[in-house]
């Protein structure tokens, strides 16, 4: 925004200033990115040169990924952040004011990401229907995860039919691969503290994930 600023202090008093700008006063401001160097005077004429430069942050990338609501408000957005200086908060047009959603009928969501330094950007986030997301109904899979966060147990409920539920830790490694055929309910006990990736695979192939929380 052009709102960058340097303010000199100097050991002596009554100092000239040359900018490489062309500035001639003590501080600047109103500056945009980049490297700025000051020759600083005293009476006696000793100078010292000083050179200072300004960083403006990335642009806020909001990414996200969705799965369908299938009629049972089980759509979500999971939302990725990135850019702008950390320190996010979020505002979605349905009054949330978590990073991501879930219980979800079809729909447009919007949010409004801000960072640290009150950079703001806007996106449009769109949970799709059954109809619209192209998923068969031999196929289509929705499921939940209760309590998340949880302590190391938690319970999961799915619609659809699911071939394999795998577990996987937040460096990638996969701790776990469950053959799930036949069922719409299991248990997950015993969890270390950590993030995970809950991910069901249908008989096409199709993967449906969702983040699960230890605390």
């Amino acid at each position: 925004s052009n709102n960058g600023s340097i303010d000199v202090i100097t050991s002596t008093s009554n100092c000239t200033y040359s900018w490489s700008n062309g500035a001639t006063n003590e501080d600047l401001s109103s500056l945009t990115e980049g490297t700025y160097t000051v020759t600083a005077t005293n009476t006696n004429g000793c100078t010292t040169v000083r050179t200072f430069s300004l960083f403006a942050p990335q642009a806020i990338l909001g990414t996200t990924s969705t799965t369908a609501d299938l009629g049972n408000q089980e759509g979500t957005i999971d939302l990725t952040t990135t850019g702008g200086t950390p320190g996010y908060t979020y505002l979605w047009s349905n009054g949330s004011s978590t990073e991501d959603l879930s219980n979800l009928t079809a729909g447009t969501y919007q949010v409004t990401i801000t960072d640290m330094n009150g950079c703001v950007e806007v996106i449009d986030v769109t949970v799709e229907n059954q109809s619209t997301s192209g998923i068969s109904d031999e196929n289509a899979l929705s499921f939940k995860m209760y309590p998340n966060p949880t302590n190391g147990n938690a319970t999961i409920n799915w619609i659809g039919s699911a071939t394999e539920l795998g577990v996987i830790d937040q460096n990638g490694k996969v701790i776990n691969v469950l053959d799930v055929q036949g069922m719409n309910s299991i248990e997950l006990t015993n969890l270390n503290k950590g993030l995970y990736q809950v991910k069901f695979t249908t008989l096409d192939g199709t993967t449906t994930t969702k983040k699960l929380v230890v605390l």
